[in-house]
């Protein structure tokens, strides 16, 4: 299971998948390396579109139920100059451009993407090697750094029910120990949680935040698992250790 999303009703969207406002699918299809759309419910396909071979795909669903969509060196989708980063309209069934983050450069590697409920949009961003965090300003209508400071790789972000971001990523010091930090959408200042310690090099790329202040972190090769961070008792506690891969978590309407 490489890609997990939810209905409208309840979230939005993830790496290779989306469910757009009217419940239309936009997904990546490999190896084929082609972006497909299809109708909601009985799945006949109403477009499809080349997507640069061997790179995966950042979808987040916007508030207007637009898919925001990005990924490695994409230059146009439906004919439509995209510079790396496309918005899908379900009700017309087309592409427009969305500004390029940072540097407007189709070397710009976006791993994760996250629409707010402000309506900013923030990213995850190689441009074109070190990863950095980005938010673009729905008013100004322009991308600013938001730096948390940790020498890491920075793998995916969620958005906590006050409002704040989360980042997970893992430490560049050697050791696998992963990080979670936090961004206060009210101060602007980052906290960081305590260190996410493994006995694997597993990379993190699952990220959830509970309404109690749970924090649920999945993990993809060579080995997969949860971890929940316990608000009350500061620490994380293993809930799920698997053989295989886990590369995305979500939670239930319930």
């Amino acid at each position: 299971l490489e890609a997990l999303s939810t209905l409208p009703s309840n979230g939005i969207a993830g790496n290779n998948l989306a469910v757009a406002g009217d419940e239309s699918v936009l997904w990546l299809r490999t190896p084929s390396w082609v972006l497909e759309a299809s109708q909601p419910g009985i799945g006949e396909q109403i477009g499809s579109w080349v997507w640069p071979t061997n790179n995966s795909a950042a979808f987040t669903r916007m508030r207007n139920g637009d898919v925001l969509a990005s990924g490695w060196g994409a230059t146009t989708i439906g004919g439509v100059a995209v510079n790396g980063m496309a918005r899908w309209n379900p009700a017309t069934q087309t592409w427009s451009a969305f500004a390029p983050v940072g540097n407007p450069s189709v070397t710009t590697t976006v791993t994760s993407l996250l629409e707010t409920r402000d309506g900013s949009v923030w990213a995850l961003a190689s441009i074109p090697a070190a990863t950095t965090i980005w938010r673009w300003d729905a008013a100004t209508g322009a991308w600013a750094e938001r730096d948390h400071g940790i020498d890491g790789l920075d793998t995916h972000m969620a958005e906590a029910p006050d409002g704040d971001i989360l980042v997970v990523g893992g430490l560049n010091d050697g050791s696998n120990g992963r990080y979670v930090t936090r961004w206060d959408a009210q101060t602007g200042v980052w906290q960081r949680y305590p260190n996410l310690e493994t006995t694997s090099t597993a990379g993190t790329r699952g990220l959830h935040v509970g309404p109690d202040g749970s924090i649920f972190v999945a993990a993809f090769l060579p080995e997969g698992f949860v971890f929940r961070y316990n608000p009350t008792t500061q620490a994380w506690d293993s809930l799920l250790t698997a053989s295989g891969t886990l590369s995305e978590i979500s939670s239930m309407p319930n």
